[in-house]
């Protein structure tokens, strides 16, 4: 049987997926799942570029601005809300638009069987209250807060030393799951990675018959229009809602000075941690709007570096999955007649000038099927 189909829209930060997802769920009168994983957190609408609410009503978004600031939503989380979404999508008919930068998860979402997410197979639900109380993990985590990046790298070598040779020593969040899923399931993450890598076909069949548009825009364009966005930021009320987020920071999830857990990790906060340190502590006003000026320079780079790291991560990763992935029903034999399951484009978005004829109508048409 043929699966039902999405649409996602992937590309860097300010390319312009927010407009295109827009553009298509008016035209073919259907409904956004967003896949960003900090617009997920309620409220901080400017920072995380939320869509508007008026573009929220245009039309209906789904897994935005829901999750509480001081909790922490997983990719397990996403993934099994997603699929609830886009069920009820498809029930009436609807084909849904995924849209966002954090594309992890997308791949999560989409591919069956992913690797990315071991912690949502059933074996972390079933078997982990078997072999550690949920008590024990809790006492763990919060041993872990403790620990320096130094120290929990260390920690994973102990147990699971070929994941350790994946991840960076500074990569806390990555340490932290590989840990996890070995003190949750007795088994090392490396070890379920093998298991299934030797399943035929495993983590490699598409759950949706997918059409992938990858927004792109040339670098040195894209880094102005990132520059103009952060300034705009500003303008639209960036620092009321940083200070919001100074009076929540000792609510949220990890310490003091760790910006890698939940809502923290959105770039701008650990940009302007100086500033805020000197306005608590007093200090001159000519010092206090020096570190302002050089927090708004760092959310600019910081912006720029995710960029460059988000489409890293397309071509690296997702990009080789998509390849390796059979693009044919496995019961249809691919002919010139047969529809592939998997379909991807580059669409142009550096000339914003040209976004109707580049973007938008070629969007259309190709999910048009023309």
């Amino acid at each position: 049987m043929i699966p039902k189909p999405v649409i996602a829209i992937i590309g860097t930060t300010g390319v312009g997926k927010t407009k295109l997802s827009l553009e298509l769920a008016a035209r073919f009168k259907t409904e956004i799942i967003n896949v960003d994983a900090m617009q997920m957190y309620k409220g901080f609408d400017i920072l995380t570029n939320k869509a508007t609410l008026e573009e929220r009503k245009a039309a209906p978004h789904h897994l935005i601005d829901f999750v509480e600031v001081d909790s922490e939503y997983q990719v397990q989380d996403f993934e099994k809300d997603a699929l609830f979404k886009i069920e009820g999508l498809h029930s009436q008919g609807k084909i849904p638009i995924l849209v966002g930068g954090t594309h992890y998860y997308i791949q999560s979402l989409l591919w069956k069987a992913s690797l990315i997410n071991l912690k949502a197979e059933k074996y972390c639900k079933d078997e982990a209250e078997s072999l550690l109380k949920k008590e024990k993990m809790e006492a763990l985590l919060k041993q872990w807060e403790e620990l320096s990046n130094k120290d929990l790298f260390e920690e994973l070598e102990k147990v699971d030393p070929k994941m350790a040779e994946h991840w960076h020593v500074n990569d806390r969040r990555k340490v932290i799951r590989s840990l996890t899923v070995f003190h949750e399931t007795g088994k090392p993450q490396s070890e379920w990675i093998l298991e299934r890598a030797k399943t035929p076909g495993e983590g490699k069949e598409l759950r949706f018959n997918t059409i992938f548009l990858w927004l792109y825009a040339n670098k040195a364009q894209l880094d102005t229009r990132l520059d103009t966005r952060v300034d705009r930021m500003v303008e639209q009320g960036l620092f009321e809602e940083l200070k919001q987020f100074q009076n929540l920071s000792n609510c949220l999830p990890g310490g003091e000075g760790q910006y890698d857990r939940g809502l923290k990790q959105a770039i701008g906060f650990r940009a302007f941690d100086a500033y805020f340190c000197a306005l608590r502590d007093e200090l001159d006003p000519i010092t206090v709007e020096k570190l302002k000026k050089e927090g708004l320079e760092v959310m600019k780079q910081q912006t720029r570096k995710y960029a460059k790291k988000q489409v890293g991560w397309i071509r690296n990763q997702l990009l080789p999955l998509y390849f390796n992935t059979p693009h044919f029903p496995s019961d249809t034999a691919s002919s010139p007649t047969t529809s592939p399951l998997a379909k991807l484009y580059l669409l142009d978005a550096t000339d914003l000038d040209a976004w109707s004829s580049q973007v938008q109508e070629k969007a259309v048409a190709l999910v048009d099927g023309k």
